[in-house]
């Protein structure tokens, strides 16, 4: 049955070939192969297939698995932000005219007070 994208399809495929090898590796331990150092060899060969199906299996897991902890940690996230909004930065306008001849310090201006 086919998956929903190309991507679950190719790894169903890669499975099904390596579990393909495997079975027949599984003849290669009977009456088939009479010499118990090839035999014995292609044990090597079974465990090496079976290590590499492990870990490509448990690398998309791993991957699923950050990528899930990576959505919630961003979702907390979000939450805590919206707990504490940020402070709104208020300016004030200080109204200052100037003549032509008139100089104006700046202690002699007053500034509103806001508490």
């Amino acid at each position: 049955m086919p998956m929903n994208t190309k991507k679950k399809n190719l790894i169903d495929w890669i499975n099904d070939n390596l579990v393909d090898l495997l079975t027949i590796h599984m003849f290669c331990f009977s009456d088939w192969v009479p010499d118990m150092e090839a035999q014995y060899m292609v044990g090597f060969s079974m465990i090496t297939i079976i290590a590499f199906m492990i870990l490509f299996n448990m690398s998309f897991v791993f991957i699923e698995f950050f990528r899930v902890i990576k959505l919630v940690s961003k979702k907390n996230i979000n939450r805590i932000k919206a707990k504490f909004p940020k402070k709104q930065e208020t300016t004030v306008e200080v109204p200052i005219t100037f003549e032509k001849d008139k100089q104006v310090k700046i202690e002699e201006i007053e500034l509103p007070q806001y508490n």
